[in-house]
């Protein structure tokens, strides 16, 4: 058995891993569609962990853009039930309001259901804020302080995206996965063996 203590490198040695899959991937003609999955025992730390993937997938894809390698943006899914992350984003839950009455709230309510606070662009914490997109039905993530957007679909260099966090959940596709497909997905232990079975054509790079 092999032990390293806190601060060791192991995510940095399974991320770098995942970004030499991802490149490989792209450069040998996959286009889309998922790459990596990650399994984490907590939510806690799969929340943890999420931001740090965030971050790498961000500066990733700008070499993959600035490099003119084809392919969709590498983007993230996280996968942890409808109690944590909208199931669909027009109805409510007991969880979730609705879109529509979501766009109503203040930002500061409305950020209290974001997964990821700090930016991976300019690396001001709590700055990445939540915003409804009424007209496409999508929930969208932008930094107050920069401007940048976790909204994959967008590449232009000038106008750079973050990559974004779809949700898929334990009853159906959700909204957000409807429009792309994310490159790696982290999910928690309880959703491992029902997100197998959903994989497919509409997948993140990684979850």
């Amino acid at each position: 058995m092999l032990w390293f203590p806190t601060g060791g490198g192991k995510t940095e040695a399974y991320l770098g891993l995942i970004l030499v899959a991802l490149f490989y991937d792209r450069l040998r003609g996959k286009l889309r569609g998922a790459t990596a999955w990650m399994l984490f025992p907590l939510r806690m730390l799969s929340v943890q962990q999420l931001a740090r993937i965030s971050d790498v997938l961000y500066h990733a894809d700008i070499v993959r853009h600035d490099e003119q390698i084809d392919g969709q943006p590498f983007s993230l899914g996280y996968l942890v039930g409808a109690n944590n992350t909208p199931n669909r984003l027009v109805y409510a839950n007991n969880w979730w309001p609705g879109l529509q009455a979501f766009a109503s709230w203040a930002p500061e309510a409305r950020n209290l259901r974001r997964l990821v606070g700090r930016c991976p662009q300019c690396e001001e914490p709590d700055s990445v804020c939540l915003e409804a997109d009424l007209s496409a039905s999508r929930l969208l993530h932008r930094c107050d302080s920069c401007g940048q957007r976790l909204e994959h679909l967008r590449q232009r260099r000038g106008d750079r995206a973050l990559p974004a966090i779809s949700d898929r959940v334990d009853r159906g596709q959700s909204d957000q996965l409807l429009h792309s497909t994310p490159s790696s997905p982290p999910l928690p232990t309880a959703l491992a063996a029902r997100a197998r079975n959903m994989v497919g054509t509409r997948t993140p790079s990684a979850w």
